[in-house]
């Protein structure tokens, strides 16, 4: 575990890089109202290889990619997001979502409402896990795909008194679409709140 300290070079030339990680990210107070194409790429706010971040009080209305993508990053607070309308003809208006080696971060009273969901991770064997992320005091609204939901790789992703209301899909009672999915490995759902939703309300594979 850990990021590589050092650059390194094999017989056959083959290389392996030291990432620098841009540190002390301070995000305040912004709002995006965007019209950007769909897909993973068309994160509105994307934070790559950056330790010790603070995003707070920002805003995402109408997204189509992730609202917040945080890639590789290390020691982060979120705080006050607010997601809204992320477009679900695309399949990722998410509002908030960890990919990558991101780790050691934390996501706090945020809030999404008529989007695919509030957050999210994507990790692989190749590009990194995220690890060790603690989601709390967050609330989601009327989402079209499961609000709290974690993709296969990740590890110790954590939900705390977290609440979701009123989330559906175009085929209600689809397993792929609880209140809360959990795919990851040492992952927590704590006293979670769930109401008129429909399908399941906790889901784990």
């Amino acid at each position: 575990r850990g990021h590589i300290r050092d650059n390194y070079t094999t017989a056959n030339s083959a290389t392996l890089a030291k990432v620098t990680f841009l540190d002390g990210v301070h995000i305040e107070g912004i709002g995006f109202e965007p019209s950007v194409g769909g897909g993973t790429n068309a994160a509105v706010m994307w934070l790559r290889y950056v330790r010790n971040v603070l995003v707070n009080d920002c805003q995402f209305k109408g997204h189509a990619g992730s609202g917040l993508f945080l890639d590789g990053a290390l020691g982060f607070d979120v705080e006050r997001v607010f997601g809204q309308d992320g477009r679900e003809d695309t399949s990722f208006g998410y509002t908030i979502n960890a990919a990558g080696p991101s780790q050691g971060g934390s996501v706090h009273n945020c809030h999404s409402q008529s989007g695919h969901a509030l957050f999210t991770t994507n990790g692989s064997s190749l590009g990194g896990v995220p690890r060790s992320i603690n989601v709390s005091d967050c609330t989601a609204i009327y989402q079209g795909d499961s609000p709290f939901h974690t993709h296969n790789a990740c590890e110790d992703i954590v939900f705390s008194d977290c609440q979701v209301t009123g989330s559906r899909t175009a085929a209600d009672t689809s397993a792929y679409a609880p209140a809360f999915h959990l795919a990851g490995k040492n992952s927590k759902i704590i006293d979670p709140v769930v109401n008129g939703c429909y399908g399941r309300a906790i889901f784990i594979d």
